[in-house]
């Protein structure tokens, strides 16, 4: 009689850590569906003529000659002022022709970076903030290259600037949906993660995560919380900076930026465990916080 009570009691237990999880997405999932009703209200209003924040666009770039160009390209076609944005390319530790091709576009600057001690994106951002600190730029965006954006990418988020927020995260979603089932199923899963997730997280009172590309940092933020993020996963360090000190980021859903996906699913799965990868080197305490803030 014990064993059976005992046994109740575990299955309670386990019952209780299945069903919390459960009930955590359900109340996302209410809650972005709340604010997709908000916003589809307002989906046919303009944005503000009255553009105010200066942007810099950062493209890290490691011998990406044979992608960058569509992300030229979308950004030349952006509705927004043009003397209220720079695109800034740093070829890093190049030995392609990539500096060179992002040369032949218009009101591209290209910075050439070469250090083999400390390479990857969250370095080379480093170098650019540094390059740039005489610059009055407002807010810094950063894309990687292999992505494309809308043409009111800059000015969904001038608009949440504009109503205080300090970091933003756009819509990081599949550019080729339709090219293979993996893709398509990459597409799900990103929609769940990127866009249903924060969107129920902002209408509860928490925090968006930053998924690197499509994320936006005001200058004030960066001023206040530097950039020391090196790792694998430089985006999802710094975001726990951020909520570890109480701070909050917001997703832009209107801001879209669609980046290429790995085409079959044993390309899939090694991009998977490049991310997962990047989890054990936070250490627990700061997950615990980041759990404990959203």
């Amino acid at each position: 009689m014990i064993v059976l009570h005992f046994l109740s009691w575990i299955l309670l237990a386990a019952e209780i850590c299945i069903a919390l999880p459960i009930a955590y997405l359900c109340i996302l999932s209410i809650s972005a569906l709340i604010a997709t009703r908000k916003r589809d209200k307002h989906k046919h209003d303009e944005f503000e003529d009255s553009a105010q924040t200066n942007f810099a666009i950062l493209i890290p770039a490691h011998n990406e000659e044979m992608i960058l160009s569509k992300l030229l390209e979308s950004l030349s076609q952006l509705e927004y002022p043009q003397e209220l944005y720079t695109i800034y390319v740093v070829a890093d530790n190049c030995t392609d022709t990539t500096a060179s091709l992002a040369r032949q576009f218009d009101r591209v600057c290209v910075y050439e970076r070469f250090n083999e001690k400390e390479r990857g994106k969250g370095y080379a951002l480093n170098w650019i903030w540094q390059q740039l600190a005489g610059r009055q730029h407002d807010a810094y965006v950063v894309l990687d290259a292999d992505s494309v954006v809308v043409p009111t990418f800059l000015s969904a988020m001038d608009r949440e600037l504009a109503h205080g927020a300090l970091a933003l995260q756009a819509c990081n979603t599949v550019l080729n949906v339709t090219e293979s089932p993996s893709t398509a199923l990459r597409w799900i899963a990103l929609t769940l993660m990127n866009h249903v997730r924060p969107l129920g997280r902002n209408g509860i009172g928490g925090s968006s995560t930053l998924t690197g590309n499509g994320m936006c940092l005001s200058r004030a933020i960066l001023a206040r919380y530097p950039w020391k993020a090196f790792g694998i996963a430089e985006d999802y360090q710094y975001y726990l900076t951020l909520v570890q000190n109480g701070e909050r980021v917001r997703y832009v859903p209107e801001a879209v930026v669609r980046s290429q996906m790995p085409v079959t699913f044993a390309q899939m799965r090694t991009q998977d465990v490049r991310w997962e990868a990047a989890e054990p080197q936070q250490s627990s305490r700061r997950t615990a916080l980041q759990l404990l803030k959203v």
